[in-house]
């Protein structure tokens, strides 16, 4: 982990601003950017390199649905979800577990009327937002895409962001902050990982030898090892995204590759966390162009990247083959589980929630590592 210090992050919307800030869905956004400035934003820089219709359906909709409890007026965080009506009964196990650690500051971006609908009645907000990935499709990889594209307003007003998948089970509440909090809040991006140890989950440096060369029965010269820094994948189903110059900066350059580039978005996002800026064409959606001039060089992120402790955030595999399986972690409660590693996900979802007392349910996990959880209880 690690990072900038949280006084040294370049917040989009200064900390004297009002929240949310830059409603106004004007064309001409000079005034507001003059008086950012002038309260310690960077709202100016946040409009350089703007995606077309990365605003839809306006910035003042948004706004409307953080005021109203969308987010934390003094904290400005915002739990964020997208989802369509394909996965509507996940969709509710996620709210009810939201529900039941108390968590109200939250929002679904709404991907069809349909959805829209099922969220209000449940009692929250919803953010709709008719986009479409490429092609049209709908399925759970192409919807997962869409997700950097519809976080660009929310940053932009000042809203910090912990973007989660509907299939993340939530036992405690990771936005508090007494009597302890979860999240450092000193990085741009916070990034859940799919490790499972100390060495997959924050990385370790290894080094590569090369074999032996020969020649004619001769032992050429060694060509020199590689030192490697490796880690499991950053997962991007979730992930704290403070509303930073270069958190915006990364959003929509992963909104600009998700639209025309045939790649799956947690291999884009990993590397958009990592990549250095190197002298290569920038990438598509860089600049708000279909292109940049060739060897105008790729401008890096940027990022301060920390890694969520992968105890608290965890993911599935840790739990299941890991710390369910340890006694001397069983009666340890997580702040939420990812059920990245396992395809059963609503059955999953339903035995954590049953085992933590979040909700009724009849404790069968399914099949795969550890069981089901009910049954190590």
């Amino acid at each position: 982990g690690g990072g900038r210090r949280l006084s040294a992050l370049d917040h989009i919307v200064g900390a004297n601003e009002i929240f949310p800030a830059h409603c106004d869905d004007a064309p001409d956004q000079s005034e507001s950017a003059a008086a950012s400035g002038a309260l310690g934003g960077r709202w100016a820089e946040a409009l350089v390199g703007k995606l077309e219709g990365e605003d839809d359906p306006g910035l003042s909709a948004l706004c409307d649905v953080l005021r109203r409890g969308g987010a934390h007026p003094v904290t400005r965080d915002t739990i964020v979800a997208i989802s369509n009506k394909n996965i509507l009964p996940m969709l509710g196990q996620y709210l009810d577990g939201l529900k039941a650690v108390g968590l109200t500051h939250a929002v679904v971006a709404t991907l069809d009327a349909r959805t829209t609908e099922y969220v209000t009645n449940k009692g929250y907000f919803a953010f709709e937002r008719l986009v479409q990935a490429a092609g049209g499709q709908t399925g759970n990889h192409a919807t997962s895409g869409l997700k950097f594209r519809i976080l660009i307003p929310f940053l932009k007003v000042g809203a910090n962001v912990l973007l989660s998948d509907v299939d993340v089970v939530y036992l405690r509440n990771p936005l508090q902050l007494a009597p302890v909090g979860y999240l450092h809040r000193d990085a741009d991006v916070e990034a859940m990982s799919d490790g499972w140890d100390d060495e997959t989950a924050y990385g370790w440096h290894m080094r590569l030898e090369p074999p032996e060369r020969r020649a004619g029965g001769h032992v050429l010269p060694p060509t020199p090892g590689r030192n490697m820094w490796r880690f499991g994948a950053r997962n991007s189903g979730q992930f704290y995204l403070r509303a930073t110059l270069p958190a915006l900066r990364m959003v929509r350059r992963m909104a600009g590759r998700m639209a025309v580039e045939r790649v799956w978005d947690q291999s884009a996002y990993n590397q958009e966390l990592n990549w250095p800026a190197l002298s290569l064409p920038r990438a598509v959606g860089e600049q708000g162009t279909a292109a940049a001039a060739p060897g105008a060089g790729r401008v890096g992120a940027r990022l301060a990247v920390r890694m969520l402790n992968y105890a608290c955030f965890c993911n599935s595999k840790w739990i299941f083959r890991y710390m369910l399986q340890n006694p001397d972690w069983v009666q340890h409660r997580p702040v939420s589980i990812h059920i990245n590693y396992h395809p059963e996900k609503p059955a999953r979802m339903a035995s954590l929630l049953a085992r933590y007392g979040a909700v009724s349910g009849d404790g069968s996990g399914g099949g795969g590592d550890g069981g089901g959880v009910g049954s190590l209880s």
